[in-house]
């Protein structure tokens, strides 16, 4: 009788997915702080998203699953920054979250409660300085400005009733600014000509200021399908910038439709616009020091690195041998960062060769917070279903803290893997079988309840196909 109620409560979970949580993780921004290269941030999503934090540039990293703040952190449309003092501001769709430099300390900003806050940027006179834009439906939306060590945030320049997707600064001489940014202004409006239904497909355009926010030149860039995102800004010149449409990389197939990347050396002017290339599932663009420019194809499928000598060459695949996804480079160290999969590193400007720095896989620690709850405790639910669950990462070494006791007769573990009782339903309370035993592997007892409880989930599918 025990065993049936477990393989049934184990049926239950899984039919509701908490047994492991879809897709494994994987890396989709670095971050790098403007004042000291030692400090990175890295950015994941899938099985609940998170981050990890490094202050030994990229020798170790201290994890922080999204829950451990709030779950809207590592929903799709989060945005993050990695700011001059350390310290981490995320933004969600209803609104901001900022903590301290050790990760810690993350609390709401309350002037932006119910506002979609989806892009920061920092300034490149005075790295202190941070922007960040809002884009929520049907109300005016701009830029505010923000000052470390300060919390209160005030609107910068002038706002409209815009949707706002990204923001880059660059510094001109003089000490001015010039501020760019992708929108969604209007739409473009016709009927299907098949059902007669009206269509609407948004109106994206590039927008320009030199007066601080004050005034915007736009210039339209036509109607596509998919989603328009200004990516960088060429260090070498203000006026080159190179913008991404993207057409869906919830789907990575080969014949699924591709990512472009365009050039403007003209501010992003009419008719400036020319093709640079196409990937699969675009994966990030930077410039390096002397001018070259690379992005890579973040697909399983269809993996590459790619490269332009110079503005108007016609790009050429300098690697296959790695999907490269979140390409950034640092000018304080002089890297080129890129992610592969789960894996951070650097590649060669020459060689293209990926150098691995770290893999996620193998996380050892959790952000350490004095006065707060464990971060080890407030993640368990989302990495037991997730990270540390079955299809993920279970033999990485923070997860060694989730397993159970060692089964009797299974000869596997020690007891050190017996610290935290939240993987296993036996024990006080518990049902008598585990989903995991030593080092994430099943105990003897639990293989029995898989196969109960997918008999269960069997017979249970078959009654509601009946």
């Amino acid at each position: 009788m025990r065993t049936l109620v477990t393989c049934t409560v184990l049926a239950l979970l899984l039919r509701s997915g908490r047994a492991s949580a879809g897709a494994p993780e994987e890396l989709d921004a670095i971050f790098v702080n403007p004042t000291d290269p030692h400090e990175l941030a890295l950015r994941y999503f899938n099985g609940g998203g998170g981050m990890l934090l490094s202050s030994d540039e990229a020798k170790t990293f201290r994890f922080l699953c999204a829950s451990a703040i709030d779950l809207a952190v590592g929903r799709h449309g989060s945005s993050m920054v990695l700011r001059a003092d350390g310290s981490v501001s995320i933004g969600v769709t209803d609104g901001l979250w900022s903590g301290d430099a050790h990760g810690c300390g993350f609390t709401r900003v309350k002037s932006f409660e119910g506002l979609w806050v989806n892009e920061f940027a920092i300034d490149p006179i005075d790295p202190k300085i941070t922007y960040a834009t809002t884009s929520s439906g049907g109300k005016q939306n701009g830029i505010y400005r923000n000052t470390v060590a300060n919390s209160t945030w005030t609107p910068f320049g002038s706002q409209a009733p815009i949707l706002l997707n990204r923001l880059r600064v660059v510094a001109l001489p003089g000490a001015k600014r010039r501020f760019y940014e992708s929108a969604v202004h209007g739409s473009y409006d016709s009927v299907d000509p098949v059902s007669g239904q009206p269509i609407s497909d948004p109106k994206y355009v590039i927008r320009v200021s030199e007066d601080d926010g004050e005034t915007w030149v736009e210039h339209e860039f036509g109607h596509i399908q998919g989603e328009l995102r200004l990516e960088t800004v060429d260090p070498l010149d203000p006026d080159h910038i190179i913008v991404s449409i993207q057409r869906g990389d919830a789907l990575d197939f080969a014949d699924a439709a591709l990512d472009d990347l365009w050039s403007s050396s003209k501010q992003g002017g009419a008719g400036s616009f020319v093709l640079v290339g196409q990937v699969t599932r675009f994966g990030g663009v930077a410039f390096v020091s002397d001018g070259r420019m690379f992005y890579g194809d973040f697909s399983q499928n269809t993996p590459a690195l790619y490269m332009l000598a110079k503005p108007g060459d016609k790009a050429k695949q300098v690697s296959h041998a790695y999907a490269a996804g979140c390409v950034k480079y640092d000018a304080q160290s002089d890297r080129l960062y890129a992610c592969a999969d789960r894996m951070l590193g650097t590649i060669d400007p020459n060689s293209a060769a990926f150098s691995q720095l770290y893999d996620m896989s193998k996380a050892e620690s959790f952000v350490q917070c004095k006065g707060e709850p464990l971060v080890a405790d407030r993640c368990q639910e989302q990495l037991l279903t997730a990270y540390c669950g079955m299809g993920h990462f279970p033999q990485a070494p923070l997860c060694a803290r989730y397993y159970s006791a060692p089964d009797a007769g299974n000869g596997a573990g020690s007891a050190s893997d017996a610290a935290v009782s939240g993987n296993t339903t036996s024990g006080a309370g518990g049902c008598g079988c585990r989903v995991y035993g030593a080092r994430g592997v099943p105990g003897a007892r639990a293989i029995g309840c898989w196969f109960g409880g997918l008999l269960v989930a069997l017979l249970s599918r078959r009654r509601r196909a009946g």
